[in-house]
């Protein structure tokens, strides 16, 4: 129950964090790789590591950046961006 409870308490910090604080959280990350669809990067917070995935957006994404509508349901499995996985 330890690791659910912090997870949880991880979770509700990140969640209240302004653009700001995420964008300062992010500032101080250590960058680890940069593949296919993005780079990855570690940060600290909270007392523990926090795997971060970023993303570039596309174009449609950046027409409303702040919304968190799905733009792509009419997409197969085989369509997301970034990557084609035949057969998926």
């Amino acid at each position: 129950m330890l690791r659910t409870r912090e997870y949880s308490e991880l979770c509700a910090w990140l969640a209240d964090l302004s653009d700001t604080e995420v964008l300062a959280v992010l500032s101080g990350a250590e960058h680890l790789t940069v593949g296919i669809g993005g780079s990855t990067a570690r940060v600290h917070g909270r007392g523990t590591d926090i795997f971060v995935k970023q993303l570039p957006l596309t174009a449609i994404e950046l027409e409303d950046p702040t919304s968190t509508a799905n733009r792509f349901d009419d997409m197969t499995r085989t369509q997301r961006y970034p990557v084609c996985c035949t057969g998926c």
